[in-house]
């Protein structure tokens, strides 16, 4: 395994079980905050389609990143298009999930240089 596919490996899974875990915890207190604000002003306690929507957003790029990492960690070959998607998702996660994404785009597409004689 090369250098930068066994960074790549690491810094996906260590910042997905880092998300993920902060994630576990700040979720029940978001659903809660969104519950009593939809009981306050519509009447009604629970999730409406478009908060449920945005919690999926929310949380769908550090469980694209931990299962990136878990998949390097054990060899699949499915890692090349799980960490795609995982990076394209990380882009938005600024700074260190920028940093990360960009990362992987670097060693995943390599700039070619063609010299003409």
């Amino acid at each position: 395994m090369d250098k930068h596919k066994f960074r790549l490996t690491w810094m996906f899974l260590a910042y997905g079980l880092i998300s993920s875990t902060v994630m576990g915890f700040g979720l029940p207190n978001l659903i809660t905050a969104f519950s009593e604000t939809n009981e306050i002003f519509h009447g009604e306690s629970g999730l409406t389609f478009l908060q449920s929507v945005a919690l999926i957003v929310v949380c769908l790029p550090s469980v694209m990143a931990l299962l990136a990492g878990i998949c390097g960690v054990i060899k699949r070959d499915i890692i090349s298009r799980v960490a795609l998607v995982a990076c394209i998702l990380l882009l938005l996660s600024f700074p260190v999930g920028t940093a990360i994404g960009a990362y992987y785009l670097w060693y995943r597409f390599p700039r070619k240089v063609y010299i003409i004689r």
